[in-house]
């Protein structure tokens, strides 16, 4: 997997979405975005030696977890949904390592052509019609239309 350098890491941190929220390391996204310029560099070498090393600190891997209220009764936890808060320096080892992979997939042809969820323009309603589609297309040209749950 090759290095990041830190220009590529400024577009990376510029690229996550503007939080206020921080983690357990006290970082919001914003306040990273605001001072990457500065820590770069520093940044830069810690992805590196996290990538190289293949180790993934056990401190970047514990979420802040927070109760946030839905609706109804306040009184009531399950009125609750619980939100976890990773930290940034976690998310963007994430996100170098998540644009190493995609790009090393998309270059060798390792994507089936028809992966819908979890790539970018490409939701999971597009194979959601594709299979109502096809499933119509059947029904018309009087063929079995069989599912598996």
């Amino acid at each position: 997997m090759a290095p990041t350098n830190n220009k590529d890491l400024k577009n990376i941190v510029m690229s996550l979405k503007n939080t206020k929220s921080a983690g357990r390391d006290g970082l919001s996204i914003s306040t990273l975005k605001r001072c990457i310029d500065n820590i770069s560099d520093a940044m830069a070498t810690a992805v590196n030696d996290v990538i190289a090393s293949g180790c993934f600190p056990d401190s970047l891997k514990t979420a802040q977890v927070t109760p946030i209220y839905k609706k109804h009764d306040k009184s009531k936890i399950e009125n609750y949904c619980p939100i976890s808060i990773l930290p940034a320096f976690s998310k963007v080892v994430e996100k170098v390592i998540y644009t190493r992979l995609m790009t090393f997939l998309s270059q060798n042809n390792l994507i089936f052509e028809n992966q819908n969820g979890f790539m970018k323009n490409k939701p999971t309603s597009v194979a959601e019609a594709q299979l109502i589609d096809k499933i119509t297309t059947a029904i018309e040209n009087k063929e079995y239309v069989t599912g598996v749950p």
